[in-house]
């Protein structure tokens, strides 16, 4: 499926021209850029704002949430200028509809999944298998329909046979980031959560065999409606190019 969703990505970044857009030019006043960015990548783009900072004169301007859920606020008219999506679909499907500027659609990382725990509980985590431990009466997952950290982690779950086993103590969060709070707070016992995730708060942590699940590639892509297409498309290079790379790879992310 994700490379059904990849090349849809690369046909219409070849094929199809971007088209002019009156307006989408901005003044030095209004060189701003709102990013609707999924969850997982709140940590990693705070340091990616410094950065950008430094070289260019353009406020960044984020809002965090389950892909899925962004996704939903573009199509209700969000003024959002870039989708940072935790996969490719969303963007795939936004591009499709129309929502995503021809030509702007790219994979920028590979995420990896970690089983996460708080510091001070008693919980020892060694593989994914530890899920069964008495000791694990809740685990928070991000819903799997809007978030697709989530979605991974049931793909895990059903592939290694546990899902059947756990289905009971799983507890639902809105995204990666609650589902961490979740645990951080001894509301649940573990979290499924983004590796980019794991240097905010003292934890120990088990990374999923990412065999278990479809990979988890992330795309970008230029909201059609913005004004500010051609700030978003240079925030875009900067996250590709090889010091938007480097930051990515601190923050456990990979090259698809």
């Amino acid at each position: 499926m994700v490379a059904r969703f990849a090349s849809i990505l690369a046909a219409y970044s070849i094929l199809v021209a971007s088209p002019s857009v009156p307006g989408a030019s901005a003044t030095a006043e209004e060189r701003s850029l709102t990013i609707a960015a999924a969850a997982n990548m709140s940590d990693a783009l705070e340091e990616i704002k410094s950065a950008y900072a430094a070289k260019h004169a353009v406020k960044l301007v984020y809002s965090f949430g389950a892909s899925g859920s962004l996704a939903q606020q573009i199509r209700h008219g969000a003024p959002f200028d870039l989708l940072l999506s935790a996969d490719v679909r969303t963007v795939a499907k936004l591009l499709e509809e129309g929502w995503i500027l021809p030509g702007t659609a790219k994979i920028y990382a590979r995420g990896q999944l970690v089983l996460w725990t708080e510091e001070s509980t008693h919980v020892r985590l060694n593989t994914l298998e530890d899920v069964l431990q008495p000791a694990i009466e809740r685990i928070a997952i991000a819903h799997p329909a809007t978030a697709p950290y989530g979605r991974a982690a049931v793909e895990a779950l059903e592939a290694a046979g546990l899902w059947d086993r756990v289905k009971d103590k799983i507890i639902y969060a809105e995204n990666v980031n609650q589902a961490q709070q979740y645990a951080a707070t001894r509301n649940t016992d573990v979290a499924f959560i983004p590796l980019a995730l794991v240097r905010r708060a003292p934890g120990r942590f088990v990374r999923v065999d990412g065999k278990l699940h479809v990979p988890i590639d992330q795309a970008l892509g230029v909201v059609r409606n913005s004004v500010h297409h051609a700030e978003a498309k240079e925030f875009a290079e900067f996250l590709l190019s090889e010091q938007g790379r480097v930051i990515l790879k601190k923050f456990g992310y990979t090259l698809p």
